[in-house]
């Protein structure tokens, strides 16, 4: 079960998720450590977070359109 969840997109992308917070977390805190700016840590974060949200929108709404 871990397995699948490790490589499933919606899991990953879903902003709601703890798995996916628990990935941002050890990449970031990895990321300050190396380049010790606080301000390329928060561009980098702002640009993830808006592809992984519209990943999960777009996701979503296709999950929903073809459901129909």
């Amino acid at each position: 079960m871990l397995h699948s969840t490790l490589f499933d997109p919606l899991t990953y992308f879903n902003p709601f998720s703890s798995f996916s917070l628990v990935w941002e977390f050890i990449f970031f805190g990895v990321h300050l450590f190396l380049k010790g700016s606080h301000f390329a840590m928060w561009s980098m974060l702002s640009r993830i977070l808006l592809v992984k949200w519209l990943f999960f929108l777009f996701s979503f709404f296709f999950s929903s359109f073809l459901s129909c």
